[in-house]
């Protein structure tokens, strides 16, 4: 295998990630948060169901590379990985705490049945995520994982990215490309309840094994395999996928072949070249994009919690129909004052342990 060319591994070629990052979180707010949903519908769906939808995946190819650029493949060690796992077991662990929260008062005790309400939450905890956006924490411990271990037993970079992306052809089949079971469905109904009783192991292929194995792949495989490519034909190729992943999501959705909008063929050429993009941005080092890596994460994990508290007041000032836009305002505004403070007191004496949040 060959080694890794660190040409472009520089602290500066990093600011563009870090910014692009911190942009990613966004996405994934506004994915969540519904944006324009009662405003503009049409708009909504191409935000959340489109745009939105390159967020999480960016943080899996980014990563990939990060965790594995300047590796040796051919004397690997797990020292690094492992180390990792250590630190994103332990962040998620504690956002599953906290998130325990809502979850208890909106979903376990309101459910006819708690107690096997809770189990489902024990068995998503596991194998796909304890809340909504925790998955990604989940899939990165597992993809790490997985990938360590085959580069351990010296498989080649190839194999991996044959067999990481096979599982994610078996993915799409239970997300945009669900129409492929339909004949399974009508006409061998015996072997479709055997293949449906797997749902209750692993309810959703938006999962480490199905999707964040390859797409740190494929950040592994940039970290090693560094395209010369500049950044204009970058761009162009980024703007080319996107338009290929904007006619496959709008083919999926008016032929009703979806049972998720995670997982699709051509987000993942487009994502990969929305990655390169920022790699190679030439933003020259400030300590403002530190400052963004640390406020991206908070603001991925802190939104939903702010959300989710919020919503009996939500209700209360607009009814069935809240008014979105206000609502994003709002739920932003108290996230990013929440970032900042937790970054400053992580600062102190007093609130080191904070840190522990976000890094």
């Amino acid at each position: 295998m060959a080694r890794p060319d660190n040409s472009i591994n520089t602290q500066k070629s990093l600011n563009g990630v870090d910014l692009f990052k911190f942009i990613c979180a966004f996405f994934v707010a506004l994915l969540h948060l519904h944006f324009l949903e009662n405003e503009a519908p049409a708009a909504s769906f191409w935000l959340t169901q489109y745009l939105c939808r390159l967020g999480a995946p960016y943080f899996f190819v980014a990563g990939g590379y990060l965790l594995f650029r300047g590796t040796d493949p051919d004397h690997f060690s797990m020292e690094r990985p492992l180390r990792y796992i250590r630190k994103v077991l332990r962040i998620y662990l504690i956002w599953t705490a906290i998130y325990f929260i809502p979850t208890l008062a909106y979903q376990i005790l309101p459910a006819q049945n708690p107690g096997r309400m809770l189990l489902f939450w024990l068995r998503d905890t596991v194998f796909v995520g304890s809340y909504t956006h925790l998955w990604y924490l989940n899939a990165s411990i597992f993809a790490v994982l997985l990938i360590s271990l085959l580069l351990k037993r010296g498989k080649s970079l190839g194999f991996i990215l044959i067999l990481s992306g096979l599982l994610y052809c078996v993915g799409l089949t239970g997300q945009a490309y669900y129409v492929v079971w339909t004949p399974v469905r009508e006409n061998l109904p015996g072997l479709w309840t055997v293949l449906d009783a797997f749902k209750w192991i692993i309810p959703t292929t938006r999962c480490g094994l199905f999707e964040g194995f390859f797409l740190m792949s494929l950040g592994l495989y940039t970290a090693v395999n560094q395209p010369k490519l500049n950044l204009s034909k970058t761009c162009g190729l980024f703007v080319l996928f996107m338009a290929l992943w904007a006619g496959e999501v709008w083919l999926v959705n008016s032929g009703g072949w979806n049972k998720a909008q995670d997982m699709y063929i051509f987000m993942v050429p487009a994502v990969l070249f929305f990655f390169r993009i920022s790699l190679l941005l030439p933003l020259k080092d400030r300590p403002v994009y530190k400052e963004l890596r640390e406020s991206s994460m908070l603001i991925y994990y802190i939104h939903l919690f702010v959300f989710v508290c919020s919503k009996k007041f939500f209700a209360t000032v607009w009814g069935d129909t809240p008014d979105t836009v206000l609502r994003f305002i709002i739920v932003m505004g108290i996230t990013y004052a929440l970032t900042l403070a937790i970054k400053k007191l992580s600062r102190t004496e007093k609130f080191r342990g904070l840190s522990i949040l976000f890094k």
